[in-house]
C-alpha cells in the first residue's frame, strides 16, 4: 500500500493507482492520511468536508462518503476504520510519504545538527524524490491546506538548502548555478539561496554576477520588506568585495 499526500493525493494498493474523484471524499481520505493511525473525530470530519457548514443529515451523509471512499480506494478501504470518536487509517510508516519524508527529515537534521555532512546526503535525497508538488495539491480544502502546506514547504525549503549546502561542500558548484537561479526567482525573500548561489559565482570565477545577485536581493528586501539584507548575506556581500576565496567546505 501507498497513501501519499506530498503532491495530488495518492492511493496504490499495491497493483493499480486508486483515483478518488469526488471532491469530498478527497477531503476525507487526506484527512485521514495526515493523522494517519489516530482517530479523526466525525464532527472534525464534517466541518473540513462541508467547509463549516454541514447540512442537518451530516452524520448519515458522512457515514456514507466513508463507505463509498472504502469502495473507491478497493484493497486500502479494510485500513479505515471506526475508532472513537470517528474514524481513523491505519498506515504503517513506508507506506505513507508524509511519515517517510518526517523520518527522513529527522535523520538529516540530525546530521546537520552533528556537523557530519558526509552523512546528510542519503536522508536528504531520499526526502525530497517523495516530494511530487504542492502537498494536497487536488484537495479542495483551504482550512486542510492552510493548517499543513505552509508548515511541510517551509520544511521542504529547509532540506532543500542543507542539500545544495551538502553538495557545496563536495565541490558540485557548475552543477548548481542554474538551480540556484530557479530558486532565488522562486523564493525571492529566502536570502540563504542568494547566499549560496553567490558563493557558487565565485567559486567560477563570476563575481561580477555575484555583486548582482546581492544587489537584486537588497533592493527586493528594501521594496518588499522595508529591511536590509541580513548579516549572512552581508558576509557573503563583504567576502566577494575582498576577494576571499570561497573554498569548498565553507560559505558565508
Amino acid at each position: 500500500m501507498k497513501f501519499g499526500v506530498l503532491g495530488q493525493l495518492l492511493v496504490h494498493d499495491g497493483t493499480v493507482r486508486r483515483l478518488v474523484p469526488a471532491p469530498k471524499q478527497r477531503v476525507l481520505l487526506a484527512t485521514l492520511i495526515l493523522s494517519a493511525n489516530h482517530p479523526v473525530s466525525v464532527d472534525h470530519l464534517a466541518d473540513l468536508v462541508w467547509d463549516g457548514t454541514p447540512p442537518p443529515s451530516w452524520r448519515a451523509a458522512l457515514h456514507n462518503h466513508v463507505n463509498r471512499l472504502r469502495r473507491t480506494i478497493g484493497p486500502a478501504g479494510a485500513r479505515l476504520v471506526t475508532s472513537f470518536p470517528g474514524y481513523q487509517l491505519e498506515v504503517h510508516d513506508a507506506e505513507s510519504d508524509l511519515m517517510a519524508f518526517e523520518t527522513l527529515s529527522r535523520a538529516a537534521q540530525a546530521a546537520v545538527v552533528a556537523g557530519a555532512w558526509e552523512r546528510t546526503g542519503a536522508p536528504l535525497r531520499a526526502a525530497l524524490n517523495l516530494w511530487r508538488g504542492t502537498p494536497l495539491g487536488d484537495v479542495p480544502c483551504e482550512p486542510l491546506r492552510g493548517a499543513w502546506v505552509p508548515a511541510l514547504t517551509e520544511r521542504w525549503l529547509q532540506l532543500v538548502e542543507w542539500r545544495i549546502e551538502s553538495d557545496l561542500r563536495s565541490g558540485h558548484d557548475p552543477l548548481l548555478v542554474g538551480e540556484l537561479r530557479q530558486l532565488v526567482g522562486a523564493h525571492p525573500l529566502r536570502e540563504r539561496f542568494h547566499c549560496q548561489l553567490m558563493t557558487v559565482l565565485c567559486r567560477t570565477g563570476r563575481q561580477a554576477e555575484a555583486l548582482a545577485v546581492y544587489q537584486d536581493a537588497r533592493r527586493l528586501l528594501n521594496s518588499e520588506l522595508g529591511i536590509e539584507p541580513g548579516f549572512e548575506l552581508r558576509q557573503a556581500h563583504q567576502r566577494v568585495l575582498s576577494g576571499e576565496s570561497f573554498a569548498p567546505g565553507t560559505y558565508a
